[in-house]
């Protein structure tokens, strides 16, 4: 009797574990949906367009940009940055409030106008868009107009605009269209206009000619072997000593300057480059590392990296003839979306036999949810830095990053947060519990361990 009495009571404790888990992982999901949110402005940010925009019909895109938003900044400091910011968000809500209309903040000074055709189409549209930037442009932030009717005191700020127009005809894969309207901003912005309708020629021999240079650079640095790995030491917050580092790729021109790779990456991506880039990444990563298996290593790996089967080999070649494997880390970007789950599972199965081990990047702003987290065998979840450098001021913020805390410790899995830039995030993560910590306030990322 005894016995089976504490059987039911096992099973019954069972089944209450299960269910704390399962609203514990509701609860994480909601969090991370309102990640889709861009904290300053309460609009929906990249992520919650690209997501919106692959479900919408006949969109009309418009793309808007503050003129000179960086030396409004850098003159009137962040604070009031942030408030001329809010406000453009403000007005774009009030003015669109009528039309079938979504905003969205995608970057700093950047705002996206998403509609679907009908009230407003491409005959109208140029009045739109004009209507829409003239009253944003006649409003001022920070004036009393009680006590000044032609205020124009330092604190009385007005701001510019500058657009750009793109429409559902210009490609059938809509999420080009954010990138084309902001290509007609910039031919807009170059000719002294308001703004534009993107056309295709607007992709002109010039760009065309700089893509190439492009190419022929990286082209060079392959063979000339001037790709070189910078790493970026990240702490053990209960020990405060650096254990491990992850490896950043960058190129170095003739001239010896240092380039990060938002200038040369994508270019590498569309000329079928990339996957050369990456084995060079991993050879000298784990040449270096050779030398010291005191630590572990992360190499960054893309989805694309993955669904090569090239890549894939290759790696696994490199990992049988090393002999720290279990110091490797390879970390999957998890802002890409992984379509071919079966290639990238199978991917990690075979690392794991090697001892190595994976990490997901970017946690908690791209596609990935929690569905693929608890199938995939993972060691560590990289807090993406957008969630972490604010964390010390944005309750928002600092609600999710506990959650994904909670979550990964129920699961026995390892975090690492990024974009720690000073003591107090810091203080922050460590009383979240963060395992591991990256930043600036650790260390920037260099050519050599020592």
């Amino acid at each position: 009797m005894f016995f089976d009495n504490l059987l039911y009571i096992l099973l019954f404790a069972t089944t209450l574990v299960a269910i704390y888990f399962l609203y514990l992982f509701i609860k994480i999901r909601e969090k991370l949906a309102e990640n889709k949110i861009d904290f300053l402005t309460k609009l929906p940010n990249k992520n919650g367009f690209l997501d919106n925009i692959r479900e919408m019909d006949r969109p009309i895109l418009f793309y808007l940009n503050i003129d000179d938003f960086m030396a409004l900044n850098n003159l009137y400091g962040n604070k009031v940055g942030d408030k001329v910011l809010v406000n453009m968000a403000n007005l774009l809500r009030d003015i669109t409030s009528d039309e079938d209309c979504t905003i969205y903040r995608i970057y700093n000074d950047e705002f996206l106008v998403l509609c679907r055709e009908g009230k407003i189409n491409m005959s109208n549209h140029q009045e739109f868009l004009l209507n829409l930037m003239s009253s944003i442009e006649e409003s001022t932030i920070g004036c009393d107009k009680a006590r000044c009717r032609n205020c124009i005191a330092p604190e009385c700020i007005s701001f510019t605009l500058s657009g750009g127009v793109a429409y559902y005809e210009q490609d059938d894969d809509y999420e080009k269209l954010s990138i084309y309207a902001s290509i007609a901003r910039s031919v807009a912005k170059s000719e002294n206009r308001k703004f534009l309708l993107y056309s295709h020629d607007m992709q002109s021999e010039e760009d065309y000619a700089k893509n190439m240079l492009w190419i022929r650079q990286i082209r060079r640095a392959i063979i000339n072997q001037q790709f070189l790995p910078y790493f970026q030491p990240i702490m053990d917050n209960k020990t405060g000593v650096v254990v491990k580092y992850e490896a950043l790729v960058r190129m170095i021109d003739d001239k010896g300057k240092v380039i990060s790779p938002f200038f040369f990456l994508d270019i590498a991506k569309r000329a079928k480059l990339y996957s050369k880039i990456t084995r060079v990444v991993v050879d000298k990563t784990l040449e270096v590392f050779k030398h010291h298996p005191e630590y572990e290593c992360s190499i960054n790996l893309s989805t694309e990296d993955i669904m090569s089967k090239e890549t894939r080999a290759y790696i696994y070649r490199r990992l049988q003839s090393y002999p720290h494997t279990h110091k490797v880390v390879f970390e999957i970007t998890e802002s890409e979306e992984i379509r071919d789950f079966k290639t990238v599972s199978l991917f990690i199965k075979k690392v794991k036999e090697f001892n190595a081990k994976i990490s997901i990047d970017d946690f908690g702003t791209g596609y990935a949810n929690f569905d693929y987290i608890l199938n995939l065998d993972i060691d560590y979840i990289k807090i993406d830095g957008s969630l972490i450098k604010n964390i010390d001021v944005d309750e928002e913020s600092r609600i999710i990053v506990e959650a994904i805390i909670a979550f990964s410790k129920k699961l026995g899995t390892k975090t690492i947060v990024e974009f720690v830039h000073n003591e107090l995030v810091q203080h922050e993560v460590i009383a979240l519990g963060a395992d591991y910590s990256q930043g600036y306030h650790i260390g920037k990322p260099r050519a050599s361990l020592l």
